[in-house]
């Protein structure tokens, strides 16, 4: 970043003493120059340079409450009516699984330490996220939907993850097609929905193209090798990384399977599973599994989110006090641990 505000490197092929980056990104290089040349003068380089991380985090956190609460006003995510009343009102249902998934979100332990460092997976998190709202609120408010889906998706492409754009919005297109059919009640309607499948489609079509131009696409596959040490060690990313989310999220599945394996799409469930295989499969594909992972953790807390409703209150009273107890030991190997440097400065 520092040398892209000196003009020692170039924008399109940003650098560093000569040496290309491993993550050929380049909107978040853009992000951090463009802050240090226009941010304030009384704020040393370093720090301003974060502010438009630290948007993008606040940006991931709010795109998965909005996501979760669309997904939760689907007819097929409501709870079923009391026969004399007093359920609750949709968009009250729909509020607290969007809060629980925001809280299911900020307890993964693996958004503890990437969420505050200043590289290209935090703008990966964020657009991804964005591009997850975006699907999420298509039924609701299509034009707007389609232009976020855009910025998502232009976002994620340029932060150095084309390929996983072009499969998040190509399932996604698809889910909202075929859930759009099975509820469209008028042909004009389909016919709508449709078109709107259509663009989408064409739009990951054009992304595709463009990162392609920019040199954006790299071949980063890494099959995983058939050895005990690369599935315990993959199977230890998935499980602590994750975590508390995806044990609610398995949970899920299981209560919403006849739903999710219907012959009809539910889009509150098909959408964010897409985005976890998509993710999960990208994890044991990649060289840098832990950051791949970090952009499924939205879609996992969202699908976590739909299990608090099916859990009878003994099982929440156990997570509520497991919760509690896990994060005071953290709290403590935590402080062991300041004590331990402050005995060896002194």
């Amino acid at each position: 970043m520092w040398e892209l505000v000196q003009g020692s490197a170039s924008w399109l092929q940003p650098t560093l003493v000569g040496q290309h980056p491993e993550n050929p990104a380049l909107l978040p290089y853009w992000l951090g120059a463009w802050t240090m040349q226009w941010g304030p003068a009384w704020m040393s380089a370093d720090m301003v340079m974060r502010l438009p991380f630290v948007l993008l985090l606040a940006l991931g956190l709010a795109a998965s409450w909005y996501g979760t609460y669309y997904l939760a006003r689907s007819p097929r995510a409501q709870p079923v009516a009391f026969a004399f009343g007093g359920e609750a009102l949709p968009k009250d249902y729909a509020r607290a699984m969007a809060d629980g998934s925001l809280l299911a979100l900020i307890a993964c332990l693996g958004l503890a330490q990437l969420g505050h460092e200043t590289t290209p997976a935090l703008a990966q998190f964020g657009f991804a996220t964005l591009l997850f709202y975006a699907l999420t609120s298509l039924h609701y408010n299509p034009r707007s939907s389609i232009l976020l889906v855009w910025i998502g998706m232009l976002g994620l492409g340029l932060s150095g993850a084309p390929t996983l754009a072009t499969l998040f919005l190509a399932g996604g297109a698809l889910i909202h097609l075929l859930d759009a059919n099975a509820e469209a009640e008028a042909h004009e309607q389909g016919m709508r929905n449709g078109l709107v499948a259509v663009i989408l489609l064409g739009s990951a079509l054009t992304n595709a193209y463009l990162c392609w131009r920019l040199d954006l696409w790299r071949w980063k596959v890494e099959l995983p090798q058939a050895t005990w040490n690369e599935f315990n060690g993959a199977m230890q990313l998935l499980t602590w990384f994750t975590w508390p989310a995806w044990p609610l999220a398995l949970w899920t599945v299981w209560r919403w399977r006849r739903q999710l394996f219907n012959r009809t799409i539910s889009r509150h469930l098909a959408l964010p599973v897409w985005f976890a295989v998509v993710t999960i499969g990208s994890t044991l594909t990649t060289g840098s599994p832990d950051r791949t992972l970090l952009l499924g953790l939205p879609a996992m807390a969202a699908l976590a989110s739909f299990a608090l409703p099916t859990l009878k209150r003994q099982v929440a009273s156990v997570i509520d006090w497991f919760t509690l107890l896990f994060f005071f030991k953290l709290r403590l190997h935590h402080l062991g641990r300041v004590d331990c440097h402050a005995n060896w400065l002194s």
